[in-house]
């Protein structure tokens, strides 16, 4: 089994890179990857507590926009010390930064006051987010959950969200095949797009250079899986995903299985490797 679909405390996720390593090897996978969000902080660390029994791939995990909709755009195998693609991260970390400064504006606005350093020390080695801010509601007392700080305060349609400018598509798949990388596009299924609309999004992005569909993914059944498997052949793509783990962050979701039902096998990895031997 493999798992190409992973976060740390580099993002959002509450295990550490080689915490998440060693979680693969006990699981039994061959190989995992490290996608988190627009952050290759914690590659290293995986790397470096690799061994022959379970492979690391570095990977990321970019924020674009389409139509409105936040729209998400994986890359495994990139170079993340990359110059070009770090500077883009770089001004993805500036973006983030200076989100987090309007919510907390807003935040001290409806009396729940969170300063920064309470932010940096919650996201610890990663950069601070929504997640992270949830979990300071919660132990403030603002909130009784993640749940709620969401519903009231931090999601969509919350009275502090701020939205933040994200980078087109094109822009993401750009930057990952320009880091060597092998580009997907992250749970399709979260679109909520028609058949045809996800055929015309995907004939976009691959238009720019897609690489990829994430057809495996925690919570999909058999029938979205052939539906998405069967896309990716007529655009002659690859398969990938994995199970989006986050550890305690989303304790329902378990690394290589996802809710329970998640199995990817792993000749799934040969033609992404073959494809990112080409980059």
């Amino acid at each position: 089994m493999i798992d190409l679909h992973t976060h740390s405390t580099c993002s959002d996720g509450s295990f550490t890179p080689d915490e998440i390593v060693a979680l693969a090897r006990v699981t039994g996978l061959s190989a995992v990857a490290l996608t988190d969000h627009d952050s290759v902080d914690g590659i290293d660390a995986a790397l470096n507590v690799a061994s022959g029994k379970c492979e690391v791939v570095p990977g990321v995990e970019l924020s674009a926009e389409y139509m409105g909709k936040a729209l998400h755009i994986t890359g495994l195998y990139i170079n993340h010390k990359d110059e070009g693609f770090n500077a883009l991260l770089e001004k993805v970390k500036q973006k983030r930064n200076d989100r987090n400064v309007r919510i907390l504006q807003k935040l001290e606005e409806l009396g729940m006051p969170v300063s920064l350093d309470e932010l940096h020390h919650e996201a610890g080695n990663g950069v601070g987010g929504r997640v992270h801010l949830a979990n300071i509601l919660v132990k403030k007392g603002y909130v009784k959950s993640r749940d709620a700080a969401f519903e009231i305060y931090l999601g969509g349609k919350g009275l502090a969200m701020v939205d933040r400018q994200r980078f087109t598509p094109k822009e993401c798949i750009s930057a990952i095949s320009n880091a060597g990388g092998v580009s997907f596009l992250a749970h399709p299924a979260t679109l909520k797009l028609k058949n045809n609309e996800l055929k015309t999004l995907v004939a976009e992005l691959k238009s720019y250079g897609l690489s990829g569909i994430e057809t495996f993914y925690s919570g999909y059944e058999h029938t979205l899986i052939a539906k998405l498997s069967r896309i990716a052949k007529e655009f002659d793509l690859v398969r990938g995903g994995g199970s989006d783990f986050h550890g305690k962050n989303r304790p329902a979701i378990s690394l290589g299985t996802g809710y329970g039902t998640l199995y990817m096998d792993d000749s799934l990895l040969k033609p992404i490797k073959n494809l990112a031997r080409l980059r």
